[in-house]
């Protein structure tokens, strides 16, 4: 028969680590098994598959296995717990990003000749948790985004290529919706104005609110205007033509910090 673990655990992150995850069974744990918690991140606890809330916000001590996480309790009260999780999440959470399409996901249209043009896009995203509620928006961002792999082993790269990964197939939506819509022919939407530019960026931007709050993440009203900052066409597969203005050729993926 192993023996149970008795010494506590210092919950702490590396650098450019961005989660770290303890969970064990009550039958793995001597009886008031503490967890130490640093104030410096989010401590979300997870009791028998149900969140707790962030508990400790300023650090110390947490026993994982009790009714009352800051106290160690009696064995009577806590024997109904038998299964607990600490996540250490850091609290870095302004997400400053540039985007941009590249050719692998371009957006294919046809114009009014059957000829087809790719379109791409370039723009800044700036995403951060909500600010009125950090208990449920770091407990949504935990679940939706970083609880179904390995948490721990995520550094803030891999977090940011998923969020990403969602929001360059929403804007490009956005994008292909306003092309269909407008009034130009697509082959002669090279005139697109810096005006209809802003339009574009401006509903996607109230599209993609609700989406990301479902991540628990805040998209900054400062990137309204910012989302799709440049438009590119390629036209039969020739060189790209920024749309509305000057800029760089047709972008591959734009991922910095």
């Amino acid at each position: 028969m192993s023996k149970k673990i008795k010494k506590p655990v210092t919950l702490h992150l590396e650098r450019e680590q961005f989660c770290e995850v303890w969970e064990k069974s009550a039958g793995e744990c001597v009886r008031g098994y503490r967890v130490i918690a640093d104030g410096t991140y989010y401590n979300l606890l997870y009791q028998n598959g149900e969140f707790m809330g962030l508990v400790r916000p300023n650090g110390g001590v947490i026993y994982p296995f009790s009714r009352n996480p800051k106290r160690k309790g009696f064995h009577f009260r806590n024997k109904y717990i038998r299964n607990a999780k600490v996540v250490c999440l850091s609290n870095a959470f302004t997400f400053k990003m540039k985007w941009g399409t590249g050719p692998d996901d371009a957006i294919c249209l046809k114009d009014e000749n059957g000829k087809t043009h790719s379109f791409g896009a370039r723009g800044n995203l700036y995403l951060y948790l909500d600010p009125t509620d950090y208990a449920t928006s770091a407990d949504k961002f935990y679940r939706k985004l970083l609880a179904q792999g390995e948490a721990s082993s995520m550094d803030v790269f891999e977090i940011k290529k998923v969020i990403l990964a969602a929001f360059v197939n929403l804007i490009g939506k956005e994008i292909e919706n306003f092309m269909t819509a407008s009034q130009y022919p697509i082959s002669q939407i090279t005139s697109l104005t810096p005006s209809e530019k802003l339009k574009i960026s401006g509903t996607a931007f109230d599209h993609l609110v609700p989406v990301f709050k479902n991540f628990g993440l805040t998209l900054d009203v400062e990137c309204k205007g910012a989302l799709m900052g440049e438009l590119f066409i390629r036209p039969n597969g020739n060189t790209p033509i920024p749309v509305g203005g000057s800029g760089p050729v047709f972008p591959e993926h734009d991922i910095i910090f």
